[in-house]
């Protein structure tokens, strides 16, 4: 398999190295990632966890709350002695109070919080280049499809060509009295027919065209499309995921579900922070003077939430649970590339056999075509004959633009599916 992929791509280099097309398919691959509308979002998730990660940092500044409070109780705390001088406290009390809070310690829960928004950030971001490493497969497909359909508007040119060659021969025969008028009629009707198919073949061609440009952005024609250089994939190399987007995306997840364990346990630590109150109202902080004053008050203050406990070891179980999954999608990943890698590379061992014989088989089609035209013009073969056998050397070499296209494709499936 190895020797006949070798001896094909040394045919077809021949051919590709006198192309002088400025747009490659790589470089289509390129625009069209670029140009597709999805692409504008991924600086749009980028921007979104930036700012993200700016509001959780704030929560670490000194965070003040202004309280304004206006009551009346139905009683107060009084002193059942008459004594002179003590005061006697009203019912109606208003407070003004501007409390500052300091974090000292949260347990890591803003940094757990952080790592997550950026990863959110970048999954979303790696989500978008898998999709857009998808559209390799349409852009290949419609870039090759160009020039398929290109070439058989060549090889039907040829086949008008021989066409109007052998109405030449024909017109000049029955003007000698050696043909018969049928014969001309017959040949005008085949090469209407070739220029037919030309018109519907350019026509499909222009319309894939017309669909490349849109994807890429670029109004191409073909002359700017550079024919792809053939080559034998390394049979030897073991396909493997590590190289596409969604490994990368895996391992995203992967940090994602790290960062959620560790949320997970810095919210069951103690919180530690630093506290002040200052305020003005009626009583102060002496509740025994009946009076508007100012006052404040200060120190250090430890929160412990326990009921997080009650649910931690399920929210572990559910981590684990998800990088399990993470690692069966990255298993069927790399099943998926190896099952369909090993396919291709029979499919393109297959086309390069096809296409030693496709040669072999235009090589004689011509010699036939040539001998027909040399009886025709000796009186020894019909118009019909001829006209079969100039069709079937075009169906041949229609053939041979088939399978290098063909051959193209798989290459191009193979280098997708391996990302090289």
């Amino acid at each position: 398999m190895k020797a006949r992929l070798l001896l094909f791509v040394a045919a077809m280099q021949c051919a590709v190295a006198a192309g002088a097309q400025t747009v490659g398919i790589e470089e289509c691959f390129e625009r069209a990632e670029a140009h597709y509308p999805l692409a504008k979002q991924r600086g749009l998730a980028e921007q979104e966890a930036r700012v993200e990660a700016e509001n959780i940092a704030k929560t670490l500044l000194p965070q003040a709350v202004l309280n304004l409070r206006a009551s009346y109780q139905s009683d107060v705390v009084s002193v059942p002695l008459d004594l002179p001088g003590l005061p006697k406290i009203s019912k109606d009390q208003y407070k003004a109070t501007l409390d500052l809070t300091q974090t000292l310690w949260d347990g890591g829960v803003a940094k757990a919080l952080t790592r997550i928004a950026t990863l959110e950030g970048e999954i979303e971001s790696l989500g978008i280049d898998v999709e857009l490493y998808r559209l390799r497969d349409r852009i290949a497909g419609l870039y090759l499809g160009v020039l398929l359909l290109d070439e058989q508007v060549g090889q039907t040119d040829l086949l008008t060509a021989n066409l109007e060659t052998s109405l030449k021969t024909a017109e000049a025969m029955q003007a000698n009295g050696v043909a018969a008028l049928s014969d001309i009629d017959v040949l005008k009707v085949e090469i209407l027919n070739a220029r037919q198919k030309k018109i519907e073949t350019e026509g499909t061609r222009d319309a894939y065209l017309s669909m490349l440009s849109a994807a890429v952005g670029v109004a191409l024609s073909v002359a700017m499309l550079r024919k792809p250089a053939p080559a034998v994939p390394n049979e030897s190399e073991t396909p493997k995921a590590d190289r596409r987007p969604e490994t990368v995306l895996f391992a995203r997840q992967t940090a994602m579900l790290d960062a959620r364990e560790k949320l997970t346990d810095a919210k069951n630590t103690p919180k530690f922070n630093l506290f002040v109150q200052g305020g003005y109202g009626k009583p102060g902080l002496n509740m025994l003077a009946d009076k508007f004053d100012f006052f404040a008050l200060g120190g250090v203050g430890i929160t412990w939430n326990f009921g997080g406990l009650y649910t931690r070891a399920n929210e572990k179980r559910i981590i684990g649970i998800g990088r399990e999954k993470i690692r069966n999608r990255a298993e069927t990943l790399e099943f998926d590339i190896n099952r369909q890698a090993a396919g291709v590379l029979r499919e393109m061992s297959s086309y390069a056999g096809m296409l030693e014989g496709d040669r072999e088989i235009i090589l004689l089609r011509e010699k036939v075509r040539q001998a027909a035209e040399r009886k025709y013009n000796n009186g020894v073969y019909t118009v019909n004959e001829l006209v079969k056998d100039i069709n079937a050397e075009n169906l041949a070499r229609l053939t041979l633009a088939v399978h290098e296209t063909m051959y193209l494709m798989k290459l191009y499936t193979y280098k997708i599916l391996m990302n090289v």
